[in-house]
């Protein structure tokens, strides 16, 4: 005699970034994601962003800041509020000799935010032997995606643009 068995669907049952599974036989959502997704630049691929890898390499805890301040501010994710100086960036510099960590705890974020590939062992070491690659890396990762998201979001998402949905004025007659 077997027991009950557990349902190959379960509606409602929530899972993935973009709800619940699909019935057997349905087709997936094309947003869908399965699994972790891929870095969608390198961890030496510095030179295709010429401007970020110079503030990465003489400027790192800027680079640490602006890319947290993304963070902080998405789903906008844009630089106008954002100053140089600034306590991360300042605790970032007073704290250099251990700004690694701040690094590596910054890429952890990125890979839960994005489900990215990787391990808290792998953030730790490229954190702590190229700090300034990681940065480039990860501010170069949040920007385009965030640049992405913004670009196919839908009318009703409230991120088009910066002020999102302007309701028109009423039709004069005369």
């Amino acid at each position: 005699m077997e027991g009950p068995k557990t349902p190959l669907y379960t509606p409602g049952g929530g899972s993935g970034p973009n709800g619940g599974t699909h019935a057997p036989g349905q087709i997936g959502h094309p947003n869908q994601q399965i699994g972790k997704d891929e870095y969608q630049h390198g961890l030496c691929d510095c030179f295709g962003d010429i401007p970020t890898c110079c503030i990465g390499c003489w400027c790192p805890c800027i680079l640490y800041s602006r890319t947290n301040h993304r963070l902080k501010t998405i789903p906008n994710s844009n630089l106008n509020d954002f100053h140089h100086c600034n306590t991360h960036c300042v605790g970032c510099c007073v704290l250099a000799p251990v700004s690694w960590i701040f690094t590596f705890l910054q890429r952890g974020r990125i890979r839960d935010k994005y489900h990215l590939e990787g391990t808290l062992m792998s953030d730790c070491g490229k954190a702590y032997c190229c700090v300034m690659c990681t940065l480039v890396q990860d501010e170069r990762e949040v920007s385009d995606r965030e640049d992405e998201r913004r670009r196919n979001a839908g009318p009703g998402s409230g991120v088009v643009g910066e002020t999102g949905y302007m309701r028109q004025s009423n039709m004069i007659y005369g």
